[in-house]
């Protein structure tokens, strides 16, 4: 198993994962809102300019609920779950325990290393 595969492993248990998942399901209904908002404004503007800022507007709006939806989803999983910088600090001992145990007891081999 490459380094790479192993981080994203780990990485896939964390809350900031979760977080992002749940971020991009909400970004679909926020998504949906802003473009009927952006829809409505594009009904009532006439001019160029003013088409063109709302449409900004539009972009700018739905990257700052990505980010602030990811924040508030983070938060809660954090309460729910580990904190991220814990499990980032420990890496492969997501599952708790003592060094070189993994899950249930089971030994497992330091970073890096194969079973040859």
């Amino acid at each position: 198993m490459s380094l790479l595969e192993t981080l994203l492993q780990n990485w896939v248990h964390t809350p900031a994962a979760a977080a992002l998942g749940w971020t991009l399901v909400h970004s679909l209904w926020e998504g949906a809102v802003v473009a009927l908002a952006l829809g409505a404004a594009l009904l009532l503007l006439r001019s160029s300019r003013a088409r063109y800022i709302a449409g900004c507007a539009a972009m700018l709006a739905l990257l700052i609920g990505f980010f602030l939806t990811f924040r508030i989803v983070l938060a809660e999983q954090r309460i729910q779950g580990v904190d991220i910088a814990f499990v980032f600090a420990v890496g492969h001992r997501v599952h708790g325990g003592p060094p070189g145990e993994g899950p249930a007891g089971t030994r497992t081999a330091p970073a890096g290393l194969g079973e040859g």
